[in-house]
């Protein structure tokens, strides 16, 4: 499923995505590809723009992302 994102001020797309899915394989690709205005952007996004973070795989042998709430 995929998940809407509005960026904050001085967001980039690969923090997003590193943010989002824990990994920057594949998925920095992934977010151009969703959102085909991004690639007529500079790096630095303005604030106030929803990108679309579409689900992707994990690729193999990347650990899990873990989140400080989501340990017990």
């Amino acid at each position: 499923m995929a998940v809407e994102n509005v960026t904050g001020q001085n967001d980039m797309l690969d923090l997003i995505v590193w943010r989002h899915y824990g990994f920057q394989q594949r998925a920095v690709e992934a977010g151009p590809d969703a959102n085909p205005p991004l690639s007529a952007r500079p790096p630095m996004l303005p604030e106030g723009v929803t990108i679309t973070l579409p689900e992707i795989a994990r690729p193999r042998g990347t650990p899990p992302k873990i989140r400080l709430w989501d340990v017990p």
